[in-house]
This record gives C-alpha cells, structure tokens and sequence, in this order.
C-alpha cells in the first residue's frame, strides 16, 4: 500500500491489522497526559505503518533516520522541516516516531499535525477540560461502555472459542424519552455461551456476590408486583387482602 494512503490512525490499524484503542485506554492517567499519552500511540502505529516494515537501526551510523521538526505558534505547531539522524543521540523525538524518507516525515507532518500538537502541547486548559467532562450528559457513560464492548470487549473475546465476556453498566440518575427519571442499563455479553454460563453461575453462587443477588432478586420481585398492580389495579390488592386474611 502506498503510505499517502493512511490519512487516519484506523487507516495505519488496517495496515498493520490491529485493533484500534479508544481513549478509555488512557483514562487512568493524569488529565493533563491524556492526549499526549494517545497521541503517541497513534502517532507509534502510524510511523509504522507508513514505514511498511521499515524500523530505525540504531546501531548503524550510516542508516539515516528522518523525523519533522516543528515551531510553536498561538494557534499551535507548525512544521518548519524535517531532521535526519544517523550516529546521533537524541532526545527530542522517540525512535518509534522516526521515518525512513524525508518524504515520508514530511507527509506524516502534514496530515497528522493535530496529533504531533496533542504529543508535544500541554493542553492550555485542563480544567476546562475536566469541566466538559463533568458537564457530559448521564447518556455519554452507557455510550462509552457501549463502546468499550464493541471495540474491546469483543475482539478480545472473540480471539478464542473458550472465552465469554460479560459487562454490566448501569446509571440510575438517568431520564427515559419523556425525561422522567429512570434507570440506564447497558448488558454486553459476547463468547462462547458455556463459558458464560460458568461465568454468570460463578457470580451467582460467591459468598461475597450474596448481597448482590439478594439485592437484585428483590427488586425484581418488586417490579413483578408493581407490574401486577398497573395491570389487574384493585383485583390484585383484593385477592392480596384475602390472602393475608387467611
């Protein structure tokens, strides 16, 4: 494949056929090494596969290696040229991130510069950021776990017949379409369907799980009652009444 033909990160997954990361990967970092910490990865995964196989030997003076230098403007990072390296020490670009033409670090300069700007820039508003989190909607959260079922969950499961994965993730501060309060469930189950079975029979039967399934089984008994009483209304609550009377 011609490397002008990655424009994306899910373009240079293709290439290298592996599965792309969402940022839920990086979420246990430190607001501020998010992005960068992303960007890297990407910016690893799409070196390589616009260097189709290529990789920087750095033991060997006469291999040039080509990297794009950048300068720093108010609306972020431009690219002022490309450096090559050969018997030099650096420490201003990671070996993963070198090229092997000056064309092709041009290119990856060119296309990817919104990614080069999250590696090298400390965002300029990390509580801002944090805000915008915070101010996400109830729905973003069952989104995002449909999402990590989807793009992690399953590939994962699916790479052997013996496995079975099964997730669970609720909001209970949530609103239906009439925007009345609710509660927001999300079940991803993907695999082999005996493995799931161990897995849920092993949730069911752990003593620590006990509180949980006494939880969960009472509130089901719960709804069947409510649903009963929208349905049969004062015939129930009669027939209830009597039983108790005897």
């Amino acid at each position: 494949m011609n490397y002008k033909g990655i424009k994306s990160y899910e373009d240079a997954c293709k290439v290298l056929g592996v599965q792309p990361i969402s940022e839920n990967a990086v979420a246990t970092f430190p607001a501020e090494d998010r992005k960068s910490m992303l960007a890297y990865h990407k910016l690893t995964i799409i070196a390589r596969a616009i260097n189709g196989g290529w990789k920087p030997d750095w033991n060997n003076r006469s291999q040039y290696k080509y990297y794009p230098v950048f300068y720093y403007e108010n609306a972020g990072l431009s690219s002022a040229s490309t450096f090559n390296a050969a018997s030099s020490t650096l420490a201003g670009v990671g070996s993963r991130l070198c090229f092997q033409t000056e064309a092709m670090s041009d290119y990856a300069a060119a296309t990817f510069a919104d990614l080069y700007t999250d590696f090298y820039c400390l965002p300029a508003s990390v509580e801002k950021e944090e805000s915008q989190q915070s101010n996400k909607q109830p729905g973003d959260f069952l989104k995002m776990a449909t999402d990590i079922i989807e793009t992690q969950l399953q590939p994962l499961a699916q790479e052997k017949k013996t496995r079975g994965v099964v997730l669970i993730a609720c909001d209970t501060d949530t609103t239906d379409e009439k925007g009345e309060s609710a509660t927001g469930a999300i079940i991803g189950i993907v695999g082999n369907g005996k493995a799931l079975a161990h897995g849920v029979a092993e949730l069911m039967t752990r003593k620590e799980s006990a509180p949980l399934v006494k939880q969960a089984t009472e509130l089901i008994a719960m709804q069947r009652l409510q649903e009963r009483i929208k349905q049969e209304g004062a015939k129930f609550l009669a027939e209830l009444f009597t039983q108790q009377e005897k």
